[in-house]
C-alpha cells in the first residue's frame, strides 16, 4: 500500500534527500550543488511510502501564478508500482488551496511519457539542466 505524508521533521527530510541521492546524484550523475538549491527550504516536500518502506519523493513551491512540482524520485527497484502517479496526484490534489492556474514542471525527456500519462503538454524547446536534456510541460489547474 502507497501511503504519502508531507515532510515535517529534520529525519523525514533526510529521508527524501536519501532518495533524491540514490536517484539524480548517483544514478543521473547530477552534481550535487545542482540537486539541493535555494528553494530547498521553501519548498513543500512529500514522502511515499510501499510497505512502510520509503520509495519515492517529491516536493512543489509556488511560481507565479502557478504551482512547480520538482524533484520526483522514485527508487529504480520500486518504478511502475504507481508511486510516482500517486506523487504527483496528491501534489496536485493539495496545492490546489494555492489556486494556481497552472501546474508546471521540467521533464526529463526520458520520462516526458510518463507526464502525459498524467494530463501533462510540453511547451517550449528542449533544454539541458544538469547536462540532462529536458522540457517544459504544463497542466491547467482545475
Amino acid at each position: 500500500m502507497i501511503e504519502i505524508f508531507k515532510v515535517d521533521s529534520p529525519a523525514i527530510l533526510g529521508e527524501v534527500h536519501r532518495i533524491r541521492e540514490l536517484v539524480f546524484i548517483i544514478e543521473q550523475n547530477v552534481p550535487t550543488n545542482r540537486e539541493y538549491d535555494e528553494f530547498e527550504d521553501v519548498a513543500v516536500h512529500f514522502l511515499a511510502y510501499l510497505d512502510n518502506v520509503p520509495v519515492g519523493c517529491i516536493r512543489y513551491r509556488h511560481y507565479g501564478e502557478n504551482v512547480k512540482i520538482e524533484r520526483l524520485a522514485v527508487i529504480r527497484e520500486h518504478r511502475g508500482r504507481g508511486i510516482g502517479k500517486a506523487l504527483m496526484d496528491h501534489v496536485e490534489k493539495g496545492s490546489m488551496v494555492l489556486g494556481p492556474k497552472e501546474y508546471v514542471l521540467h521533464s526529463q525527456l526520458a520520462v516526458l511519457d510518463f507526464y502525459v500519462g498524467c494530463g501533462y503538454r510540453t511547451r517550449g524547446p528542449v533544454f539541458l539542466d544538469a547536462d540532462i536534456d529536458h522540457r517544459e510541460m504544463y497542466k491547467e489547474a482545475g
